[in-house]
């Protein structure tokens, strides 16, 4: 009898021990990581910034800098943009002379600096969030061009 109860003991300890074990996956596997999305394919995916994305498009340099996810540029290159509705953008356009994006002819040096300009006047080298502006109340932004130019917020 006392054989019977100590292999009842063990069967009990070994059932426990594999229930536990078949529980217990030591093993994690982990998920796939979504990758961050750059500045410029949240810009790119927002249908009210199309114009702004054509804008971007043709400035190469600035795209890059924007669409860049290396490890390094996201650790050195923080920026905000304040980027402009299509009807924003293209109301500014229009009363520039220009009936849209595609009309900016960059191979023109006016167009292009007019381009660059005004893109450059809406990105600062610092991040900013809305609760940042909104505690502030009003300030000053410097603006991501050759001159740092000052954005006022209000």
């Amino acid at each position: 009898m006392k054989t019977f109860k100590n292999l009842t003991t063990y069967v009990f300890i070994l059932i426990l021990s594999v229930i536990y074990s078949c529980s217990n996956d030591d093993s994690t596997t982990e998920q796939p990581v979504e990758p961050t999305k750059t500045i410029y394919e949240e810009i790119a995916e927002n249908q009210s910034l199309t114009s702004f994305t054509l804008a971007l498009d043709k400035l190469v340099s600035i795209k890059n800098i924007l669409n860049d996810s290396t490890e390094l540029a996201t650790s050195v290159n923080i920026f905000t943009v304040f980027a402009p509705t299509n009807n924003a953008f293209d109301t500014f356009l229009l009363n520039n002379g220009y009936d849209g994006v595609e009309a900016i002819d960059m191979d023109n040096p006016d167009d292009s600096a007019f381009l660059w300009n005004y893109i450059h006047n809406h990105i600062t080298q610092l991040q900013t969030t809305s609760g940042m502006m909104e505690e502030e109340g009003s300030g000053y932004l410097t603006t991501f061009t050759d001159d740092s130019i000052s954005m006022f917020f209000n």
